[in-house]
């Protein structure tokens, strides 16, 4: 691989995701190449990168999805490719139970559950997984 793009290098550093980052195909991505990202998007995945805590963020328009190293475990079969599609793409089994929470996210409305239940396809067959998580 050649010389890592300015943003890319930002990526450098140990971790399956900062790999998959500095990897990945970006041409597909609605988020675009992250030679394109704003300054913004890129100082939220940084800190998202740096933290122990499962977190994931979904951008722009089309939401497009990027996590962390302690949430790609939740990905399960989902992985490889899953980086920088779109949320409603990757997480579609659930979209109609999380599809009304991010809208209202979405419209500056704060939200947090405990023992979400929802039926995941992550193995090859749906199961029934809790979450714990804020929007």
């Amino acid at each position: 691989m050649g010389e890592l793009s300015t943003k890319l290098s930002s990526f450098k550093g140990p971790g399956f995701v900062r790999q998959s980052m500095r990897e990945n195909d970006w041409s597909t991505s609605p988020l675009g190449h992250p030679d394109t990202w704003p300054r913004e998007l890129l100082t939220v995945v940084n800190l998202m990168l740096n933290s122990n805590f499962p977190m994931f963020v979904a951008w722009g328009e089309e939401l497009g999805f990027l996590y962390n190293d302690a949430y790609a475990p939740m990905l399960g079969n989902k992985l490889p490719g899953s980086l920088g599609v779109r949320f409603q793409d990757l997480w579609s089994e659930i979209w109609d139970d999380v599809g009304p929470i991010v809208s209202s996210a979405l419209e500056g409305k704060s939200s947090y559950f405990e023992n979400f239940p929802l039926l995941v396809l992550r193995t090859g067959q749906m199961e029934k997984a809790w979450f714990t998580f804020s929007y």
